[in-house]
């Protein structure tokens, strides 16, 4: 009798939960949750995880999002998509229901195609690094996935300044991340007390989390390791004079080739370098190879035989944030020795 006993509340426990199943007439997806009416009371929220006990779920936040009642339905948008795969506990007019959105077959998991610089030895003063995505990733939160890491891979404290608006293009695949300037910067606060983020000829890595995910909610293939060493502190400006232009031939749209001195920054550098030819800019594409330190500008029109111009911005920095016009770690005070509005430019001839 004992064993029926629990067989019996065994069975009934499994019911109940396969009854608040989310049934037919919802449709949900990573972006909303719409519900088949427009009474829905004051209880509703929406938990993260299947939450089983009622004490657990009346104690547990709602996902924060904007619920929108029409004519036939009730409409709920998450302020963070929904997470493919993840369980998830809806209330409302005292029912629980759950629900997961599953992963379409077709998608393809979010991968790093690139990490900027690509380089293993950079300045131990280093300002940024840029990771590029292959499809847009989920910024909210964004920095609790990515960290730096010292030689026994213990996360470095303060290390990323922490945006509250993460530097993501606009498509969303490439993230700047900014190494925290209190702590590079020479005489503030952060770096009398902390010391510089990276000291010089140690071994770091720069880790991205498996939890971080696209903007589908889908989390990325696998977790990234890029490792890498300081040299160095590199507190001299960049100069364009030792930058060497490859040659080209008239009538193709075979690339340029400008082959740099030092390591640039790679954001940076796609702002400021432009081709001009007769007064007017050239279209067509920058690349950066940081590992040959080698600009490639490919135009989209074929090059004309005469006589070209590669301006290059003073906006333009080297990894440790020097640009054409001053250095990034100056003291305070030290004005600057040069214009804003000042451009380098170097000339070239086609043949």
């Amino acid at each position: 009798m004992r064993y029926l006993y629990l067989s019996v509340v065994l069975l009934v426990s499994f019911l109940e939960v396969e009854a608040q199943q989310l049934p037919a007439g919802f449709d949900y997806s990573v972006h909303h949750l719409r519900i088949p009416t427009q009474h829905v009371g004051a209880d509703f929220k929406i938990l993260k995880g299947n939450i089983l006990e009622e004490a657990q779920r009346q104690h547990t936040a709602g996902i924060i999002g904007l619920l929108d009642r029409g004519n036939a339905h009730t409409t709920f948008k998450p302020l963070v998509p929904f997470d493919v795969e993840s369980p998830y506990t809806l209330i409302y007019n005292q029912q629980v229901f759950f629900f997961e959105i599953e992963r379409e077959s077709t998608e393809v998991p979010l991968t790093v195609t690139e990490i900027y610089p690509s380089v293993r030895h950079v300045p131990a003063n280093i300002l940024k690094w840029y990771i590029k995505f292959s499809k847009p990733v989920n910024p909210v939160k964004i920095y609790e996935h990515i960290q730096f890491r010292d030689g026994d891979g213990n996360p470095i404290d303060r290390s990323i300044l922490h945006l509250d608006t993460p530097l993501l293009s606009a498509d969303g695949t490439l993230l700047t991340i900014w190494i925290e300037p209190g702590r590079q910067k020479r005489l503030l606060g952060p770096n009398e007390h902390l010391g510089s983020v990276f000291e010089q000829d140690h071994e770091y890595t720069l880790h991205i989390s498996n939890t971080l995910k696209d903007a589908k909610g889908l989390p990325i293939e696998t977790a990234i390791n890029h490792s890498f060493t300081t040299t160095e502190p590199d507190r001299i400006k960049p100069s364009t004079a030792l930058w060497r232009i490859g040659s080209i031939r008239a009538n193709t749209i075979e690339p340029l080739m400008i082959v740099c001195n030092e390591q640039m920054d790679y954001g940076s550098l796609l702002d400021a370098v432009s081709v001009h030819y007769k007064g007017t800019t050239l279209e067509g594409q920058f690349n950066y190879n940081s590992e040959l330190n080698e600009i490639s500008f490919t135009p989209k029109q074929k090059w004309r035989k005469g006589k070209y111009s590669l301006k290059v911005g003073y906006q333009l920095e080297d990894l440790a944030g020097n640009n054409l016009v001053y250095l990034f770690d100056r003291p305070l005070a030290e004005e600057q020795d040069g214009k804003l509005e000042d451009m380098q430019t170097i000339t070239f001839i086609c043949d």
